[in-house]
Parts: structure tokens; sequence; C-alpha cells
């Protein structure tokens, strides 16, 4: 998918999210979650207090924020009109996710997202809105306006799948192709359903 053109003003913000919230991870792996305060963070980083709570509101959502979501939302909605829902999930989960340059940055979000409870309760938040954007996604590509128990059902098994493939990569300390685990996981939830 081609990188649409973006703004300078987009391309700076997107820059200092990127700097926040890897000078959040360090500091949240080294200090501890709740030690690290923003505005500390926002000194480690060069912006102000303010910045931070505007592009992300809370600590949580410095570490759950994740500029390949748009581009995996897009590619997903375009892959659901011309294949299966498990095949769409996948190829776009791997192509934005297990195929990204900052998998070292990645893996360190996810252990912070699987260790920290405040975080692991939001992710669940943002899991929970995920799955009714997918069922509804699901429903739109067979051009129904309403999402039926199905799509629901069928999009909370993709993002377990996906949780699972995410859990056993931290578990492996990243040492396991991301993408060989999504497959798998994905292979397992296509036999049972």
């Amino acid at each position: 998918m081609d990188n649409p053109v973006i703004s300078l003003r987009k391309r700076n913000q997107l820059a200092t999210m990127k700097l926040v919230q890897e000078k959040s991870v360090t500091m949240m792996h080294e200090q501890g979650f709740d030690e690290t305060t923003i505005e500390a963070i926002a000194e480690s980083s060069g912006v102000s207090a303010s910045t931070i709570y505007r592009y992300f509101g809370t600590k949580e959502k410095i570490i759950l924020w994740d500029e390949k979501t748009e581009a995996l939302d897009a590619a997903l909605v375009s892959s659901l009109s011309k294949t299966g829902v498990f095949y769409a999930f996948r190829d776009s989960v791997v192509t934005h996710l297990a195929q990204r340059e900052d998998q070292e940055l990645f893996l360190r979000r996810l252990r912070l997202i699987f260790a920290v409870p405040a975080i692991w309760s939001a992710a669940a938040h943002e899991d929970r809105i995920s799955r009714m954007e997918l069922a509804d996604g699901i429903a739109r590509s067979q051009r129904r306006k309403k999402t039926s128990l199905a799509d629901q059902l069928v999009a909370s098994c993709c993002l377990a799948a996906l949780d699972i493939a995410l859990e056993a990569w931290v578990d492996a300390d990243g040492k396991v192709s991301l993408e060989v685990l999504i497959d798998q996981s994905m292979a397992e939830l296509s036999k049972i359903s």
C-alpha cells in the first residue's frame, strides 16, 4: 500500500510521538510504570507535558499507540471484500505487525502491556473497540448494515489468535518469527471454524 502524502505538521507530530514512546518505554522498563511520570517523560523527550497529554492522554496510551494502526485498518477493510476473513486478517496483520521495522520497540511495548495491569486493562478496552470495528468491517464486506453475533465471534477469534501469537512471541523473547507464530495461530483457528 502506498504511503499517503502527509503534511509537515503531521510528520513532526508523528516524529514527536515516536520519540515520546521510545523514551517512555525505556524509562518504564528501567524505573517502573508507576514511577515514570508524564513530566519526566516530557523532560527526557524535550517536549512539554501538555504536548504529551494532547497527543496521548495517558501513560497507558503512550505504550498502546501504534502508528501502524491506520494502515492496518485500511488494508484489512480493502482485503475483506476480496478474500475470506481469516486470510484478510492474517495478511493485513503480518504485513503491518510482523514485518515492521521497529521489532525491538514493539517487543518492549508488548512486554509492558503484558506485565503492567493498568496498561493491560487499557489494552483490553482497546481490544473491545477493535472487535466491534472488525465485526462491522466483516458485515460491511458482506453488504450488511448490522453486525451479527457470528461477525462478533469471528472478530473475537481473529483478535484472540493474534493475542496468542503476540504472547508466544514475547515468551520467546522475539527469537521466533512473529510471522510464523501468526500463521500457526491463524491455521489452528481455521481448523476449528
